[in-house]
């Protein structure tokens, strides 16, 4: 649909700048904008991840976009993994 598709390129836009900051910069609360007639949430985490050599270097973005459609809440959530770089 088209609330869809309008959707996944806010997620995208809030997504791809988040990919590009420094490891450090990548903390705090959940943040909360709109653009109408979206709502983004975006988060930053550390996941429980078994098997990893060194899981304190991962963390996950992750944003989320709610709007109504037809009088009905959608949302659509994309994730995506940080890896700190090596020193």
């Amino acid at each position: 649909s088209e609330g869809l598709s309008r959707a996944t390129l806010v997620a995208q836009r809030a997504l791809e700048p988040l990919k590009l900051k420094a490891w450090s910069e990548l903390v705090g609360p959940p943040t909360t904008s709109t653009e109408d007639p979206f709502t983004i949430v975006v988060s930053v985490d550390e996941p429980t991840v078994t098997g990893l050599i060194d899981p304190t270097r991962l963390k996950r973005v992750s944003v989320t976009v709610t709007w109504m459609q037809e009088g009905r809440p959608r949302s659509l959530t994309m994730v995506s993994y940080v890896r700190r770089p090596s020193p």
